[in-house]
């Protein structure tokens, strides 16, 4: 059983998902990559095992607009690490052009991530208990007529 503390980071195949895997594994977390870009996330892991272990990081494809997606990130995660205790809400898109995908990946995204974390990690299901960080932009504080739709989405962690 893994003594080590584990955090699922979605959108963690690149940029500031990526930055926070990193972190983790610093820190002597061990790290599931939970992305929709499965290419990118496969790199990333390639690059990052040989320095963190391949005992310590492992992939998995998440649309976060699917819930079925989450529980099975929550459920690889648990069966290769015993446990989960950090879930990081990273992933997130800007597109003006499609203001529905963007509602879905930022806000929808973040709400299936906590139910699925509050399910596999909460006290009164069963779990140890844990964390929850959903990253926001500051977007969500200050409207931006260039960002549009994208604003509201932004909000969540504020609401």
């Amino acid at each position: 059983m893994s003594e080590s503390p584990v955090a699922i980071v979605t959108g963690g195949a690149q940029g500031l998902g990526a930055a926070i895997c990193i972190e983790l594994l610093k820190t002597g977390y061990k790290v599931c990559i939970a992305d929709v870009q499965e290419v990118k996330a496969k790199e990333f892991l390639k690059e990052q095992q040989p320095v963190y272990g391949k005992e310590n990081i492992i992939t998995s494809f998440c649309d976060v607009t699917k819930e079925s997606d989450f529980k099975e990130v929550f459920d690889l995660t648990l069966k290769t690490f015993h446990r989960v205790d950090v879930l990081v809400n990273n992933a997130g898109i800007l597109n003006e052009h499609e203001p529905q995908k963007v509602t879905d990946v930022n806000l929808v995204g973040t709400i299936y991530g906590c139910r699925m974390a509050f399910k596999y990690m909460g006290r009164s299901n069963g779990g140890n208990g844990g964390f929850v960080i959903n990253t926001a932009s500051l977007a969500g504080k200050k409207l931006n007529p260039w960002v549009g739709c994208n604003d509201t989405s932004m909000l969540q962690p504020y609401l």
